[in-house]
């Protein structure tokens, strides 16, 4: 996406691509503290983490709503990271279940 900010000629376009690489740094770091969770056990904050990460990529999938000339590549990304936090959310919320789990 960093490349598209350089080599985009439409300044709406740039924008978009400006706002989607601040989304991702977020939705990486938010990534990176959800793995330091899962380390610590701290499966919940992991859950949480991951959620925030997909908000960073539902807001810049937001910034192409109803253009039509956006890069397949950009879109495809998107719904990529966006499974990826749905799977590390789902993992997450099991392990948190079996946490709280209590003996019989």
């Amino acid at each position: 996406m960093k490349g598209a900010v350089r080599t985009t000629t439409d300044p709406t376009l740039r924008t978009s691509y400006e706002t989607c690489v601040r989304d991702y740094e977020g939705a990486i770091k938010a990534i990176e503290e959800a793995q330091g969770s899962v380390t610590s056990k701290a499966y919940q904050l992991a859950s949480q983490g991951a959620a925030k990460a997909f908000v960073s990529i539902s807001v810049c999938e937001a910034q192409f709503e109803g253009r039509d000339d956006v890069p397949v590549y950009v879109t495809k990304l998107n719904l990529f990271f966006k499974r990826f936090c749905n799977i590390d959310r789902v993992f997450s919320d099991v392990l948190t279940s079996f946490m709280n789990l209590s003996p019989a």
